[in-house]
C-alpha cells in the first residue's frame, strides 16, 4: 500500500497544533505559503476571487487526488462539485485565514485529508461525500455537516 507523501506528513502531525506557515519544497509539487498574496490581484492558486475569498472549484473528478493549496492571508472557499470532484486530495488550509468547504456529490470527498490553521468549516451533501475525510484542525473552530445519513462515515477529526 503506498502513502501519498502529505497524508503521511498530515497524520504523523495530527497531535500537533498547526500553527505558523507552511513551507514545503516547490522542486515536489507543494507551492510556498509562507508568502503574502498581492492586493491587487487574485493568487495563482485561485480559481477566482470574490469579496476578499479564493475560490477554488473542482467538477466531477476534477480535483482528484490533487494536492490544493489556499492562498495565504485570504479566507478561502473549496467546492467539490460532483462526484468523485476532491476525492484523496490533499487539502492545505489558508495560514492567516478560514477554510469553508462544501463537498456536493456522491463520495466527492471521499478519503481527503485536509489541514486547516485557522479554521475550518466543512459541508458533506451525498451518499458518502466525505467518507473516511481526515480533518487536523489547528487553533481555529472546526465545524461540519452531514446532510446524508452516510455522508460522514468513517471522518475522523483531530
Amino acid at each position: 500500500m503506498t502513502v501519498r507523501p502529505l497524508r503521511a506528513l498530515f497524520l504523523a502531525a495530527s497531535s500537533l497544533a498547526l500553527v505558523g506557515c507552511f513551507s514545503f519544497r516547490r522542486d515536489v509539487g507543494i507551492a510556498d505559503a509562507c508568502s503574502s498574496p498581492s492586493s491587487t490581484s487574485c493568487p495563482a492558486e485561485c480559481d477566482r476571487c470574490d469579496g476578499g475569498v479564493c475560490h477554488i472549484d473542482c467538477s466531477a473528478g476534477g480535483c482528484e487526488q490533487r494536492i490544493l493549496e489556499c492562498a495565504p492571508g485570504m479566507d478561502c472557499a473549496l467546492h467539490c462539485d460532483g462526484a468523485g470532484s476532491c476525492r484523496e486530495a490533499n487539502v492545505i488550509g489558508p495560514v492567516g485565514g478560514s477554510l469553508s468547504m462544501a463537498c456536493s456529490g456522491d463520495a466527492s470527498c471521499d478519503d481527503v485529508v485536509v489541514a486547516a490553521e485557522s479554521g475550518l468549516e466543512l459541508s458533506c451533501a451525498g451518499a458518502q461525500a466525505c467518507q473516511s475525510a481526515h480533518l487536523l484542525c489547528g487553533n481555529g473552530t472546526c465545524d461540519w455537516t452531514c446532510k446524508d445519513s452516510d455522508s460522514c462515515s468513517g471522518l475522523v477529526v483531530r
